[in-house]
């Protein structure tokens, strides 16, 4: 990346930083997280990580500025933003390489929890903030957090009817009678099905290979098997932080798979593991 792409990116960073914002540094070129980070875990009002050359791109937590983020890539998606109101009238929204990101003002009872085809973003994921660079093109606005409005009652309202408890056993089942999840979808189901097991006391390297074996069967295309480890880390982690008293239930995080272990997930259909089937009680999901 260039000295002159660098600098704008580390403005930017700056920039965002005195706003507020919660950011966090990805990798050059990718919306992935540093290897070896706490990725949108250690978000933070602080722009120094882009004080080199480096040319990290910027992940964002809406919710730290009150903002709550739609994804809007595919036709469906547009579909359900307009029967929503969501495209109404005008709000900061930023092009992204295969949508748009639209922000509203409000608070996301919780994460993830889709709204038809919508994904929302809020406190506990990330969208990725202009000029962020990837190899399929530039982000871009051209209004700032600041010309959000608010979230449309209606949407508001769904949003937190899907986020009650019966809501929440009705996602679960939603991701173990799906056959196909497509991109856009696949972050929110995998985290899903990681919390389902992570509440239900399954030790952390079960719970690893389960994850990675539902993702190499049912999305499409699946994610990385480093994407997919961290994901249910972190999921992991944050259930110790939640309740401390359960942590000797959870196998220690530096026991988390080798390579070879997820590539063996990877291979194997989910569900035919019989030593996980007798341990977690989940072999006949399929």
């Amino acid at each position: 990346m260039s000295g002159a792409a660098s600098q704008r990116l580390r403005q930017a960073a700056e920039t965002w930083a005195k706003m507020g914002a919660h950011i966090f540094p990805l990798s050059p070129l990718s919306k992935v997280p540093l290897a070896g980070s706490q990725g949108h875990l250690a978000a933070r009002a602080d722009a120094s990580p882009w004080s080199g050359e480096e040319g990290f791109n910027i992940g964002f937590l809406p919710a730290s500025l009150g903002l709550i983020a739609i994804d809007v890539d595919r036709p469906q998606h547009w579909d359900d933003a307009r029967r929503w109101g969501l495209l109404a009238e005008p709000t900061f929204e930023v092009t992204t390489p295969n949508g748009q990101h639209f922000y509203f003002r409000g608070r996301a009872p919780a994460n993830g929890c889709p709204v038809d085809s919508l994904i929302v973003r809020a406190a506990r994921g990330y969208t990725v903030l202009p000029p962020s660079v990837t190899a399929d093109g530039v982000y871009s606005a051209s209004m700032g957090p600041s010309d959000a409005i608010a979230l449309p009652p209606a949407f508001a309202d769904r949003l937190a009817l899907q986020s009650a408890p019966d809501a929440a056993r009705q996602r679960v089942a939603q991701v173990f009678s799906a056959r196909r999840i497509e991109e856009g979808n696949r972050h929110p189901a995998l985290c899903t099905l990681a919390g389902h097991l992570a509440a239900r006391h399954i030790d952390e390297l079960v719970a690893t290979e389960l994850v990675h074996a539902w993702n190499a069967q049912y999305c499409d295309p699946p994610k990385g098997a480093l994407e997919v480890s961290k994901l249910v880390a972190d999921i992991y982690a944050k259930e110790r932080r939640r309740f401390p008293e359960r942590a000797a239930s959870f196998i220690a995080a530096s026991h988390q798979p080798t390579a070879e272990q997820a590539r063996s997930a990877r291979r194997r259909p989910f569900g035919s593991s019989s030593a996980t089937s007798a341990r977690t009680g989940f072999g006949s999901l399929r």
